[in-house]
């Protein structure tokens, strides 16, 4: 029956049952004896509502999972989260990216030695030979059906130049399918202790990979009309035997399955034969119902929605309905089945053939009445005894209008039907319309005050009167209508929460003002500074490197903000307060959990930062204090994968689950609701679900409405199905949608107030723009001012890509493109210049990887030079900081650094070493002109203007006796930047501990941050990681002769005074570290001790003939040897 299943099961080795024999390993796997469960009558007719026939204890593998492949819907699972190590199934995701990245009825691949070498020879199943020149499609075949190893490393380096990069593209695909447990280490399966996956995550992998022909082609070659034997031995009897392909998937087609029992007795071979006749039951693909322009839901016993194993089905739709919108799809032609790939299904409705995924009409009587709408699907290779019929009982509600009385009257009350997720909007008057036999979920909400949600429910009394059921309320309906009150509490102030100043307190550092709320082009997001960024590499540097998390997943390091004069970022599950002169930690906090692979930055409004954490969850904090304040939890879930965008008292921001699951995009009322607890739920305002959620689909908001992108619902990026939406702000109502945009949109939407348009990009390649209007009908977007522009990565063939959020100004736009393959070095990436007035490419200025973020431009430089400054990162290793340098009717990229050959937006820094790695990172500035950034190293990294020191006030004390140590007290050191801004860091600077000498005239006061930078060199080009000078200053000073002795004794120093007679102990303490002072008298008797943990001045007794200091640990034992003062 070509019921659309999908499972994994896994045990020792992984093993996909529902995958053909093309992905079975060459040698048999020799399991354990079982016994074969004994499987009620009915086991045929299995489904999702007979879960006791799949039992974990009769299941032999040790992790499965068994979903409806249509609807993603999980049936059954055991352990389908538990890492497990994936073996040959690797090559499903190799060769899922190889038929997107490649041109098959070109491409050929020449094998390199490499390839060959990197298999161990027993592993080494395809007599590959070195310089072997192999068709792509060929390759790709035999490394699926022969589990070629070596294929697969040939494949891996032909689409990313080599096999590591082609690794990091495999993780970044799983990353993008959603696969949260997933990590490879290599192109094909071999054992490695970081090479793993769970099945979940395979099952993610598998569907899309099946979602090309292709890849079905060669996994499920047609064996129609062909005898395939299969032999069962003796000690396989009593266990079950797999026959795959036996029947095709989503084909009419039936088999015949013959077992043959026979043995042999000299020349004679008796046998007996049992015929087994395989026919179908046939289902259709999807199935969906609409009344008056919105979704209904099917219902059925256990369950909701279409499935396709069931033909009987309720649907509720008002009494009073006039017609009914069927649309039923079936199972499109597959290369893998014979008759042109034709699966031969046809629908009728009522004596008249429907057109697949063409909603049909059918009318109703528009009384009380139910009625029953029947669907009959055939197959033209199946018969008519293979005939099925979908049984639809329509069943009539009656309303009831539900004005509810709010308190306060400007809260906002959310709707929606709990079966299809449909909201309910209120009439003009302000009356719900609700109907008996629907359970509707409500949220009340109004900032400043307590959320509240629960159930509406119209229902009927034991007398069987028809009532509203409000959470435990009873509200009686009169003449189909019914009032109630509903009341939110005023929520407390808490008033610990400061507002505090803050440089850049989002994604793009646009959306704060003094008083905490967006005003102007404040609310832009669009990146426009006038700061002196650094725009030469050999007066700049990389000030401190600082790794705070691990890896790229999870673990990893987020964005930064700078808010109150610090760094706040996140990794892995917490929460930082960074100091921005020095990296270090001030303040640290333990998040609800982590994020999903920390690529978005927290967002900072009114004293509070919050953050996004995987399963769709959002959590506020104390942007003093780190304290924990509310939490967010959607219905949904999903990964947090877009930025946070906060106008006045809200927040709006999207999850995302998959290239084609559902997600929400979430409006917060961001008060804190109870200050007495730092883990209160917090209710959505509203919600609106798209498929295939929003991924970097940043909002732009204004306090009439909310602009955002989504993804387009599709695997890949070629759909024509992203959309910009145009919500209304405080309701979630949709004013206006830009529908057919190519791919999805991953960009956050842009304004430029000179222009007065939004401007984002998509993944299919488009620069797009448009503006909004204000109508008598409210907001809507302005139909004539829609523009979009195909953008350019060399290739006529290999379409552009773009995730970068634009960068505006003067006329001009500037965004990073990928090109013809992500993660392949030149091959096309650029940073584009857009003229928007002849809405054209200005000009592309190549780069060396995608610059996949979004630029920094800065206009300090334009009054002087005529020129902007815009800075990107590639993301490719080592992840360079680029200056693209620009003014109008400019045509050609000027400022530049040759790169193998290639003039190159100028780079600023490289990073080296340990630092170097792919950066998904929009770079933020401080006032300074220092750059705050991260990359797949997990570091946070300041890179600015190069600096001097200058002492700015001398310490009080300038004169000294010999044996004295240095006294900074009243010192004041600036940093002074190459830009002319000064920075005070006399808290940050270093000297000597030394006690001073009559040799000494001055000390060198130090700032210790600084690591390297790039230099130009006319006879070496451009050099990398070059070490920067400390800064230095000096203190004049004036040491005379002394009579004192010193020393010094681990971190401490010593001054013995011999006039006074005084011990005097300077320096720092370490964690638990006293120093004992003993004195002998001169008989050498140990006459007293004292124990400092503290530096002091001591006054010595007057007997003591010896004094030696001991310093000891927090358990007291030696920490050095031991100081003799006096003696």
């Amino acid at each position: 029956m070509p019921q659309r299943l999908f499972a994994l099961l896994l045990c020792a080795a992984l093993l996909i049952s529902a995958l053909p024999p093309a992905l079975a390993e060459d040698q048999p796997i020799e399991a354990e004896r079982f016994v074969a469960p004994t499987l009620p009558p009915d086991a045929i007719a299995w489904d999702k509502n007979h879960p006791d026939i799949l039992d974990e204890d009769m299941l032999y593998a040790h992790s499965a999972i068994l979903i409806e492949a249509d609807t993603g819907e999980v049936l059954f699972e055991k352990n389908a989260d538990e890492i497990m190590f994936p073996a040959s199934t690797t090559k499903i995701m190799t060769a899922y990216i190889a038929l997107q990245m490649s041109d098959l009825e070109n491409d050929v691949v020449t094998v390199s030695q490499n390839a060959i070498d990197l298999v161990p020879p027993t592993y080494q199943t395809i007599p590959l030979i070195a310089g072997e020149q192999v068709p792509m499609l060929d390759l790709i075949s035999v490394m699926l059906i022969r589990s070629g190893n070596e294929a697969a490393n040939a494949v891996a380096e032909h689409i990313a130049g080599s096999i590591p990069d082609f690794v990091r593209m495999m993780n970044e695909r799983a990353y993008e399918l959603g696969c949260t447990g997933t990590h490879f280490a290599n192109p094909h399966g071999l054992h490695d202790e970081e090479h793993y996956t769970t099945v979940r995550d395979l099952v993610a992998i598998t569907q899309a990979a099946l979602k090309s022909d292709n890849f079905r082609t060669i996994t499920n070659t047609a064996q129609d009309d062909q005898l395939l034997e299969t032999q069962i031995t003796s000690a396989q009897l009593g266990t079950p035997v797999f026959l795959r392909n036996l029947l095709l998937n989503q084909n009419g087609r039936g088999n015949t399955l013959t077992i043959r029992c026979q043995r042999s007795v000299g020349s004679v071979t008796y046998y007996q034969d049992y015929i087994v006749m395989l026919r179908r039951t046939l289902s259709l693909r999807s199935l969906s119902l609409t009344c008056a322009g919105q979704a209904q839901t099917l219902t059925y016993s256990g369950g909701t929605g279409y499935t396709s194993s069931i033909w009987d089905y309720i649907v509720t739709v008002p009494a009073a309905a006039q017609t009914l919108s069927v649309c039923a799809d079936i199972y499109a032609s597959d290369a893998c089945y014979r008759d042109g790939g034709n699966t031969g299904y046809h629908v009728w409705l009522d004596g008249r053939e429907l057109t697949p995924s063409v909603a049909a009409d059918v009318p109703l009587n528009g009384t009380a009445d139910p009625e029953t709408v029947t669907l009959t699907l055939k197959n033209e290779f199946a018969g008519e005894a293979a005939d099925s019929e979908y049984r639809i009982q329509v069943r009539k509600a009656q309303p009831v209008l539900f004005t509810p009385q709010l308190t306060p009257s400007d809260a906002l009350l959310f709707v929606c039907d709990m079966l299809s997720g449909t909201r309910v909007w209120p009439d003009a008057s302000g009356a719900y319309e609700l109907f008996d036999g629907f359970t509707y979920r409500y949220l009340l909400t109004c900032p400043g005050y307590a959320g509240r949600s629960g159930t509406i429910d119209p229902a009927h009394s034991a007398s069987g009167a028809l009532v509203l059921k409000i959470d435990e309320d009873t509200v009686a309906v009169t003449d189909g209508a019914a009032r109630a009150g509903m009341t939110l509490r005023a929520a407390q102030k808490n008033e610990t929460i400061q507002s505090l100043p803050a440089e850049w307190a989002d994604f793009r550092g646009t959306s704060y003002d003094a008083s905490g709320t967006r005003g102007g082009s404040a609310g832009s997001n669009n990146a426009v500074v006038s700061i002196q960024t650094p725009i030469d590499a050999d007066a700049s540097t990389l000030y401190w490197s600082n790794a705070l998390g691990s890896g790229t997943g999870s673990r990893s390091t987020g964005c930064p903000l700078l808010v109150d004069g610090v760094l706040i970022v996140y990794a892995g599950d917490m929460l930082y307060r960074i100091d921005p002169v020095s990296g270090e930690i001030l303040t640290q906090a333990k998040m609800d959990h982590a994020s999903s692979f920390s690529i978005t930055p927290p967002a900072y409004a009114k004293g509070m930062v919050f953050v996004g954490l995987s399963d769709g969850t959002i959590q506020a904090f104390d942007a003093k204090t780190l304290q924990s304040l509310w939490i967010y939890h959607d219905p949904l879930e999903g990964q947090p994968n877009s930025p946070i965008t906060i106008c006045g008292d809200y927040l709006y921001t999207g999850f995302w689950r998959s290239e084609e699951f559902p997600a929400n995009f979430v409006c917060l009322s961001i008060t804190d609701e109870d200050p007495t607890r730092t883990d209160e739920e917090k209710t959505a305002c509203w919600y609106w679900t798209n498929p295939g959620g929003y991924y970097w689909a940043g909002a732009y908001a204004c306090e009439d409405y909310v602009l955002v992108g989504t993804d387009d619902g599709a695997d890949e990026s070629t759909s024509m199905t992203g959309s910009l939406l145009l919500l209304d702000a405080k309701t979630g109502r949709l004013l206006d949608k830009w529908d057919s945009l190519y791919g999805d949109v991953r960009s956050t939407i842009c304004y430029d107030t000179a222009t007065k348009a939004f401007y984002f990009t998509t993944k299919g390649g488009w620069f797009c723009g448009v503006q909004t209007e204000k109508t008598s009908d409210g907001w809507r977007l302005r139909a004539s001012s829609k523009w979009t522009l195909k953008l350019e990565n060399g290739s006529s063939t290999v379409q552009a890509m773009s995730t970068s959020t634009p960068v505006v100004y003067n006329g001009r736009a500037y965004i990073g493109v990928r090109g013809t393959a992500q993660f392949d070095e030149y091959s096309g990436h650029s940073l584009t210049v857009v003229d928007l007035a002849s809405h054209k490419i200005a000009y592309r200025a190549l780069t060396q990887g995608y610059p996949q973020t979004s630029g920094i431009l800065t206009t300090a430089y334009e009054a002087q030079s005529g020129y902007v400054y815009v800075y990107f990162v590639d993301n490719y290793t080592p992840g360079k900081i680029r200056v693209l340098r620009d003014k109008p009717g400019q045509t050609r990229v000027e400022y530049v650094t040759k790169e193998s050959g290639v003039d190159t937006p100028y780079v600023l820094f490289t990073p080296s070493g340990k630092d170097a790695q792919y950066a998904i990172c929009s770079p933020i500035v401080d006032s300074y002109g220092v750059m705050y950034f991260k990359n797949d190293s997990a570091k946070l990294m300041a890179v600015g203007p190069s600096a001097t020191l200058e002492i700015t006030r001398k310490p009080n004390k300038t004169q000294y006796k010999a044996g004295e140590a240095f006294d900074p007290t009243g010192m004041q050191v600036d940093l002074v930047y190459a830009n002319g801004m000064r920075r005070d860091v006399t808290k940050y600077v270093q000297w000597s501990e030394d006690p001073l000498t009559e040799d000494d005239a001055a000390i060198d006061i130090r700032f210790p941050y600084v690591l390297y930078h790039d230099q130009d060199s006319e006879e070496s080009g451009r050099l990398t990681n070059v070490k920067t000078q400390t800064p230095v200053a000096s203190v004049q000073l004036t040491v005379e002769p002394g009579t004192a002795e010193s020393g010094r004794i681990g971190t401490l120093t010593w001054a013995y005074d011999i006039e006074s007679g005084t011990l005097t102990i300077s320096g720092e303490f370490e964690d638990g570290q006293k120093l004992a002072v003993a004195y002998y008298d001169q008989n050498g008797h140990l006459a007293q001790v004292k124990l400092l943990t503290q530096v002091q001045t001591l006054a010595l007794v007057e007997n003591g003939a010896r004094i030696r200091l001991f310093l000891l640990d927090k358990t007291n034992q030696p920490v050095c040897k031991a100081m003799t003062v006096k003696g």
